[in-house]
């Protein structure tokens, strides 16, 4: 028969501090040649489990489909209009805040950074 192992853990200590951090980009921005300061900092935020990341790019941008597919154009007409009237801004805000509480534990902090659009949205 096994015996219990006792925890050498201090019951009273609490785990450290993660940090959290969001990173929403500008309009029609995303990780390119040229990249936004949004992008240059994401890139270089060292990603463990005491420092978790969400990155979204901007408004209007999205993976392309196969070219001259239906899927492609359907999402090129939703991209401009995006660009236009920010038709998903909200879902921007839901996915990070999503996020967000999946991954929030009690004492950790919370970092948001945003481009244009998306500083609005964080």
């Amino acid at each position: 028969m096994s015996q219990p192992v006792e925890s050498t853990r201090d019951p009273g200590l609490k785990p450290k501090p993660r940090k959290l951090i969001v990173c929403i980009d500008g309009t029609s921005n995303q990780f390119l040649e040229k990249n936004t300061n949004v992008v240059e900092l994401y890139s270089r935020i060292t990603k463990d489990s005491t420092q978790l990341t969400y990155y979204n790019s901007g408004v209007g941008t999205y993976a392309r489909p196969f070219w001259w597919s239906f899927a492609y154009l359907k999402q090129q007409l939703a991209g401009i209009i995006d660009l236009m009237i920010a038709w998903n801004f909200d879902q921007v805000i839901i996915g990070a805040y999503r996020w967000l509480s999946d991954h929030y534990q009690p004492g950790d902090q919370i970092f948001l950074f945003g481009f244009s659009r998306g500083a609005y949205q964080v």
